[in-house]
């Protein structure tokens, strides 16, 4: 049975930093399109992701998936927020945060002027955690776009 993480241990803040690792490491190589590292080391094998009704199971199909995705964007930053471990029994844990995500879009009108309606979404997410011997990993994800998209319609800033 997890326990809630009030006043968490030393073993525990080691794990919690672990953790955060994984989370940030999963944004950053989203942002650098390192996906296939997502696949091996944030997502176990055997993982499922659900992305605001999308299931998907098995870290090959989540890499695939978000692959595929990350294509219409020429960049993006998503900025990771308000983790919260909200229990940790050794072996497993459960986190909630949020996820910031700015993207720029690849489209470009007829005339190749670039297309400068670019947003940013906020996502509240949720993951199952479990350490396997090759450290922890996720396996389960849950993700849930909050509110509307903020679209951006200026163009670019001279500086």
């Amino acid at each position: 049975m997890s326990k809630a993480i009030d006043e968490p241990g030393l073993g525990t803040l080691e794990d919690e930093r672990q953790i955060i690792r994984i989370l940030t490491l999963y944004n950053t190589w989203l942002d650098s399109r390192e996906i296939e590292r997502i696949g091996t080391e944030v997502f176990a094998a055997d993982a499922v992701a659900d992305y605001n009704s999308d299931i998907l199971e098995g870290s090959r199909a989540i890499v695939d998936y978000i692959a595929s995705s990350m294509t219409l964007f020429r960049e993006s930053a998503h900025v990771l927020s308000n983790v919260l471990l909200k229990s940790c029994d050794g072996d497993h844990a459960e986190v909630t945060a949020v996820q910031t995500v700015w993207l720029w879009v690849n489209e470009s009108t007829a005339e190749g002027v670039p297309n400068w309606t670019d947003f940013a979404n906020i996502f509240f997410t949720w993951d199952r955690l479990e350490r396997r011997p090759e450290g922890w990993r996720v396996i389960e994800h849950r993700t849930r776009v909050r509110g509307s998209s903020i679209a951006l319609t200026a163009g670019p800033v001279a500086v």
